[in-house]
């Protein structure tokens, strides 16, 4: 057993992190500062069967998807922290009720190779507004524990503790994206750091990479552009259509089989991207 278990709590604003990381670590937390910036840094600690786990609440983040010194403030805390902490499990907060909107966010730190809880909270909202969710398939579209909460009263935390144990234990990772992308992040992650190229960093950076093909470094720029090209013979599409076509259908799949009144979510689920997006 692990002395401790070091969790992230991510997810876009508003979706009940605060909930989350109030129920399960209870007075055992401290508010900070993020080194250098005045934006709250909170961590705290709670313990379950014996094992004892660290967690911090990151600022809310609605892509990872933006040139890296891009972004708000505090999207740029959450994704550096994400990209270079390595936790042992990321818990991604979203909420029932705009599930197409949150699930943007899931799609991308599926593809950085960490362990990932998805908790779909505010249910009692979602069915409220005619939402129901078949969480075994969206699992199993995900290929990642799922667990129903309504954060704010309490609701699912002992599920929810389970399922921490659940990914901990697991060495299953899924990948986001096929074969043929896979390959070339890989690739590209090999080159750009050759010492440290299955971390989540240089993953997510090896993906932007091969989705916007920017660099700044000529011989860099050259290797990337021949990775894209086979990319985009294996794809028959541009490298960068195959990367947000492979992320949105992995969403479309998920809202397709695991939300039973879909035909509302496949109506609306482009203008919901696309307000987070632009």
């Amino acid at each position: 057993m692990k002395d401790k278990v070091n969790i992230a709590l991510v997810g876009n604003p508003n979706a009940g992190k605060s909930s989350l990381f109030n129920l399960i670590t209870g007075s055992k937390q401290k508010v900070g500062n993020w080194p250098g910036v005045t934006v709250d840094k909170k961590t705290g600690s709670f313990s379950h069967q014996g094992q004892s786990y660290e967690v911090v609440d990151l600022p809310g983040i609605y892509t990872l998807m933006l040139p890296p010194e891009e972004g708000a403030l505090d999207a740029q805390i959450a994704r550096e922290y994400l990209l270079a902490h390595q936790s042992d499990i990321i818990v991604n907060i979203v909420d029932g009720a705009h599930l197409a909107r949150h699930l943007y966010l899931t799609m991308q730190l599926l593809s950085l190779g960490v362990k990932v809880v998805l908790v779909v909270n505010m249910i009692d909202v979602a069915k409220k507004n005619g939402v129901v969710i078949d969480y075994d398939a969206l699992s199993r579209q995900t290929g990642v524990v799922v667990v129903p909460m309504n954060a704010r009263v309490g609701k699912g935390k002992a599920a929810f503790l389970e399922s921490l144990a659940q990914a901990h234990a697991s060495d299953v990772l899924r990948n986001a994206y096929p074969d043929a992308l896979q390959q070339g992040i890989n690739t590209i992650a090999e080159f750009i750091a050759p010492e440290s190229y299955e971390t989540p960093e240089a993953k997510w950076r090896a993906g932007w990479l091969l989705e916007t093909g920017f660099s700044e470094d000529e011989a860099q720029k050259v290797q990337i552009q021949k990775v894209q090209d086979h990319v985009a013979e294996l794809c028959g599409t541009e490298a960068n259509l195959a990367m947000a076509n492979a992320r949105f259908g992995l969403l479309n799949q998920c809202i397709e089989q695991a939300v039973e009144n879909k035909k509302t979510f496949a109506k609306r689920i482009s203008d919901r991207i696309d307000a987070v997006c632009l």
